[in-house]
């Protein structure tokens, strides 16, 4: 399973290299794949640098890894992204035929800095964390099992947009959720990630590229 960097460049990371967006049209796509309809338990992980938070108006949001149809409110196993919010919020929101679920962290995360941001879902709870803890939500709990689609997953841009401006590394993909010492261990420990199917239900669709 590899990925298609469309304009992105390489550019210094939080532990080594990543990708930079550009915020217009950038961005890297994965071509579908049943195993990346992941429509239970999820864990989504990553580490971002914003270059610029959002403008208060709609369409400033901005996409971190998405696997959507359209704007994602029909046939969405994950939409994970930011608010439009001058400091971003980290946002989930998922999806079955017929309507969507979507949750907002109480938390905003600064911007021209790097951070390790997690979306997770466990029986239908969702939760973030960002730096290694975790954050007040604005739903308790998701009352829709989403499903999938034949789109292909993207990261730093959605289907209809958003696209991301700064900087993406290390994104990581589980068909379970991790626990909070699992997210912790990630953020304080992490290790270099590859192109293709890890253990336990895992995928990572960067490549952090340590430098001596």
């Amino acid at each position: 399973m590899t990925g298609v960097i469309h304009g992105t460049v390489w550019t210094s990371g939080q532990f080594g290299n990543a990708l930079e967006f550009d915020g217009f049209n950038d961005y890297v796509s994965v071509l579908d794949s049943p195993a990346l309809n992941i429509t239970g338990d999820i864990t989504i992980s990553a580490w971002v640098y914003f270059a610029r938070g959002g403008t208060m108006q709609n369409g400033s949001e901005q996409a971190i890894v998405t696997k959507c149809v359209d704007n994602g409110e029909r046939n969405n196993p994950f939409d994970f992204r930011t608010d439009k919010a001058y400091e971003p919020q980290l946002t989930l929101v998922r999806a079955d035929p017929f309507a969507h679920d979507y949750v907002y962290s109480t938390e905003h995360v600064s911007i021209m800095e790097w951070h390790h941001v997690v979306a997770i879902v466990e029986n239908n709870i969702p939760d973030f964390y960002v730096d290694g803890v975790i954050t007040g939500k604005t739903v308790a709990a998701f009352t829709r099992t989403p499903t999938g689609n034949t789109n292909p997953l993207l990261i730093g841009r959605r289907d209809d947009g958003l696209y991301f401006n700064g900087r993406i590394d290390d994104v990581r993909i589980y068909n379970r959720a991790l626990t909070g010492q699992e997210v912790w261990q990630l953020y304080t420990i992490p290790e270099p990630a590859t192109l293709f199917l890890l253990g336990s239900g895992a995928f990572a669709l960067l490549r952090r590229r340590r430098v001596p």
